[in-house]
């Protein structure tokens, strides 16, 4: 009777074997890390140092979610029909070029503007990025691919944050810029990344005849989306509620 065969191991010291999940981790990593700073810091630094009010930077937040929940679809589309890895690597460095703009904002429409491009920039590169791990990541190896991945933006966001508490510590207004310039460079750092990994061809279109939303039809698919959204808000809390 032949042995059952073995899966290959994820990592080897922590480290990932397969050279494409390096490079997700890497990339992930540079960005997640900034965006960790961030967190710990945008809701004080726009209320204490702006002067908005904390009702104001949670409407500005919540209508840039709306936009950024809407923005993935087309634009994780657009990676399907332009190539994931090069979609991929345009939205995350215009995510961080765009992420800049933090630097110059100083009233609740231009807040709002930027925190909407940002959020339809991350989550478009998200999309993209899901779909690229999905077309990559055979034999059932997606679910660890991803798990890895959240457990690397874990570490990262922890670390950022650590870099976002000297900030308050200094509590000074270029103290607070400087963490969304590192935002802004890392974001742009990590699209770079990106370009490291394997080209993969736009995937074939559609069929004639085959609707175009065909996975709204699929009920459970469409049920857990929605309640990971919810569950997602914790980073509204990370963001706002605990700061503020």
């Amino acid at each position: 009777m032949p042995a059952p065969a073995t899966t290959p191991p994820l990592t080897r010291r922590g480290i990932p074997v397969d050279p494409r999940l390096r490079v997700l981790a890497l990339g992930t990593f540079v960005n997640r890390a900034g965006a960790g700073a961030t967190l710990t810091t945008f809701a004080l630094y726009f209320t204490r140092e702006v002067g908005l009010a904390a009702a104001q930077v949670g409407l500005a937040l919540s209508i840039a979610a709306v936009v950024g929940m809407v923005a993935q679809v087309p634009l994780g589309h657009l990676g399907d029909v332009r190539g994931p890895r090069e979609v991929m690597s345009l939205l995350t460095a215009a995510f961080g070029a765009v992420g800049l703009l933090f630097l110059v904002v100083r009233d609740f429409w231009a807040l709002t503007a930027v925190l909407a491009v940002v959020n339809a920039l991350q989550n478009g590169g998200g999309a993209v990025r899901n779909g690229y791990i999905g077309r990559i990541a055979v034999g059932g190896s997606g679910v660890a691919f991803k798990a890895y991945l959240r457990a690397v933006t874990n570490l990262a966001i922890s670390l950022g944050a650590a870099l976002g508490g000297i900030a308050l510590w200094i509590d000074r207004p270029w103290a607070y810029l400087a963490v969304f310039a590192i935002d802004g460079v890392t974001g742009i750092v990590a699209g770079l990344v990106s370009l490291r990994l394997p080209h993969l061809p736009p995937a074939p279109a559609h069929g004639a005849g085959e609707p175009r939303l065909a996975v709204l039809r699929d009920t459970p698919y469409v049920v857990v989306t929605l309640l990971t959204g919810v569950v997602a808000m914790h980073f509204v809390v990370m963001e706002v509620g605990i700061p503020l």
